[in-house]
């Protein structure tokens, strides 16, 4: 307890000291960003992502790792000290200083962190193990003290290689270091540290793009436009539940990033395209999401800067984008498309040396800004358009996203169904109406857009040409087929993003004749936290079973987290270096594993109402349903049972201490007893 809060306050310090430092070394940008701890928690993992690249291809110990982070650490360390011996007393003084004059904002981040806190302490918040939390805690797990970094694949326990889309996120990599070094488990890291990083990241973020847009100090203005953020997010679940992975930290990055590129277009300064830089590598850590959003956003600011603001600053932005683009050459080459990535890789090397010729960057600029070249991109862009049109009748819409699912996605998202009000469920209607609500503003500005600030046109215009290019029916098959993948419809994420619907609020709240519109949304956004947040407290699946049990600290029953520990040394134990495999249904004990197999995972449960793949894996779920459904099962059931479980030979089961009389007579003739609590007994089967 006492080195997770130790943990938890050294690196908000850090992190908070990082920021101010930064602010001495790129004044331009940060002048304008209030609180700098999100731009010091970034940094530090933009530096690390960086440095993480050849780390990770080259699949190194965590040992190397560690010796790496350290080094790092001890460089922005020296950076710090630096700024703190070099700036003003009252500089130093800034760095933590309470100002009475941002009550309120004080007051909205310490009722935003503390509002989920008490939410994910008091509910069950950890035990859907269907979501990716899953995945990334048991990987953190994995890699403690690993000869070969991300080589056991989380669910199952297989010794393998990543795939490349999980590969190369360094912020999981940076949690095990930090995990190691201040000898915590790795379960215990992400139930605490990570939401508080997230909490945080989050409050000030909000009030950061308040801040950016509107210059007044109205703290009602500042309230409002904090709660109806906090609701147009809609990641309540994410708050509290599924907060423990951070994934969804890089929308937030995205948000620093628009605001950076902006000022960049106001006023070039080289610093800032370097700030912009460490906040791809920053974002690319979260998860390969980042990459895919990434390059869409660049895109559009590319087209922005070629076709609109035309300045010949086409070059600095693409070499601002450089952590990204190594990013896609270490993902395309570490698949089977390794030429790609490679290609991709000397391009960016070769351009970059062509442009410090002063000679050789005017020809780049005149061949970017030529007719030649934008006639290139409009005809690749309706060539796309074509090529996905054509590509609808045969498309596997497993994989892919037709042009039919597109529109009824975007309609389930706006559109507020009857269901909504027979089914009473307050939350989604309030959520739908605050987005008609918002898109009726978008409409509005869309008529006043000659009397936008150049901001707030920034946003728009980079917004449609994402639509135009990447997110609309007519290219959805080809770009989800051939690019994102099946993240393509979190494209939407970047299209009514954070950055944008800032702008649009503060905007609105300071003009006069809809101000009243913001007062109606905010009420809709109160509504839906309310109800959001009732529906949550009072959902079965949420409860803590038994609280003379429940581990707060690990947000688990403390039985799971004996019978996992007792695994974890038996097999050390017993086993000598091999990976038995373990049979269990209870998936919270993956966050723990280690050294062993699980023949039944997250993948078989995520699939449980399939009845394809129910068909294909018939005797794992047949398995499953023994012991989850013990009772249920018939006598033909319960004979292959046993049938299956002889052919499957698992070395481990664990065995729900309120199965069925038949299950616990089985197991205590086929196998052996080695372990027992309340809620579970562990059998090793006789072979």
């Amino acid at each position: 307890m006492l080195s997770l809060l130790l943990l938890i306050i050294l690196f908000v310090l850090y992190s908070q000291l990082v920021g101010q430092t930064a602010y001495f070394y790129f004044p331009e940008i940060l002048g304008k960003i209030k609180y700098k701890w999100p731009i010091g928690f970034f940094i530090i993992l933009g530096v690390i992502q960086l440095v993480s690249y050849p780390l990770q291809a080259m699949h190194v110990s965590m040992q190397v790792v560690g010796i790496c982070y350290g080094f790092i650490l001890l460089i922005l360390s020296i950076f710090v000290f630096r700024y703190l011996y070099a700036a003003y007393c009252d500089k130093r003084l800034e760095i933590f200083k309470f100002e009475k004059a941002h009550l309120m904002d004080y007051l909205l981040i310490l009722i935003f962190i503390g509002f989920n806190f008490i939410i994910c302490f008091s509910t069950n918040s950890f035990n859907d193990t269907n979501a990716d939390q899953s995945f990334y805690i048991t990987l953190v797990e994995n890699n403690v003290g690993a000869e070969q970094i991300n080589g056991i694949l989380p669910l199952s326990g297989e010794i393998r290689w990543l795939d490349s889309y999980y590969n190369f996120q360094a912020f999981y990599l940076f949690l095990t270091f930090l995990s190691m070094i201040f000898n915590l488990d790795a379960v215990l890291v992400m139930a605490w540290f990570v939401p508080v990083l997230l909490w945080l990241t989050v409050s000030m973020t909000f009030l950061n793009l308040i801040y950016y847009f509107n210059r007044s100090n109205k703290s009602w203005k500042t309230m409002f436009i904090f709660i109806i953020l906090w609701s147009f997010v809609s990641l309540f679940d994410y708050f509290v539940r599924y907060n423990v992975y951070g994934n969804n930290i890089r929308l937030f990055v995205f948000a620093y990033l628009m605001m950076g590129y902006a000022d960049y277009f106001k006023s070039p300064n080289l610093r800032t395209l370097i700030l912009c830089g460490l906040l791809w590598a920053s974002a690319s850590s979260f998860q390969s999401t980042a990459l895919f959003l990434g390059i869409m956003i660049m895109v559009a600011i590319g087209i922005y800067e070629l076709f609109y603001h035309r300045k010949e600053l086409i070059l600095p932005l693409i070499f601002s984008a450089m952590p990204l683009l190594v990013y896609a050459a270490f993902f395309l080459s570490y698949r089977s498309t390794t030429l790609l990535g490679v290609i991709i890789g000397a391009a960016v090397f070769l351009l970059a040396i062509l442009s410090c010729n002063q000679q050789t960057k005017s020809v780049l600029n005149r061949f970017f800004y030529s007719r030649f070249f934008r006639g290139i991109l409009v005809l690749g862009v309706i060539g796309m358009t074509v090529l996905s049109m054509k590509m609808v009748p045969s498309l596997n819409e497993e994989v892919s996203i037709s042009p039919r699912y597109f529109i009824e996605f975007l309609f389930d998202k706006y559109a507020p169904r009857r269901s909504y009000i027979t089914e009473k469920n307050w939350s989604m209607l309030s959520l739908a109406l605050i987005r008609d609500s918002l898109f009726l503003l978008y409409l509005v500005a869309l008529v006043q857009f000659k009397k936008l600030n150049e901001t707030l046109k920034f946003a728009f215009i980079t917004q449609w040409i994402i639509i135009l290019i990447f997110y609309n029916p007519l290219v959805s098959a080809f770009v989800s087929t051939y690019f994102t993948g099946s993240v393509y419809m979190r494209t939407g994420d970047i299209i009514m993003s954070l950055f944008l619907i800032a702008g649009l609020l503060v905007y609105f709240a300071n003009y006069t004749k809809l101000r009243g519109v913001i007062i109606v949304i905010v009420c809709l956004a109160m509504i839906q936290l309310t109800a959001k947040t009732n529906q949550y407290l009072t959902h079965d699946f949420n409860q803590i079973t038994n609280t003379q049990t429940f581990n707060h600290l690990y947000r688990m029953d403390q039985d799971i987290i004996d019978t996992a520990s007792f695994i974890e040394s038996y097999v050390a134990e017993h086993y000598n270096g091999e990976r038995p495999k373990v049979l269990t249904t209870q998936l919270e004990l993956n966050y723990f594993s280690h050294n062993y197999e699980m023949l039944y995972t997250v993948n078989e449960e995520r699939r449980v109402f399939n009845d394809v793949y129910r068909q294909v894996k018939s005797d794992l779920y047949l398995l499953r349903d023994g012991l989850r459904k013990s009772y249920e099962q018939s006598e033909e059931q319960q004979r292959k049972f046993k049938q299956i479980l002889e052919q499957l030979k698992p070395d481990i089961i664990v065995v729900p201490a309120i199965a069925a009389p038949w299950i616990h007579d089985l197991f205590n003739e086929v196998a052996l007893k080695i372990d027992e609590n309340s809620s579970y007994g562990v059998y090793q089967l006789i072979k």
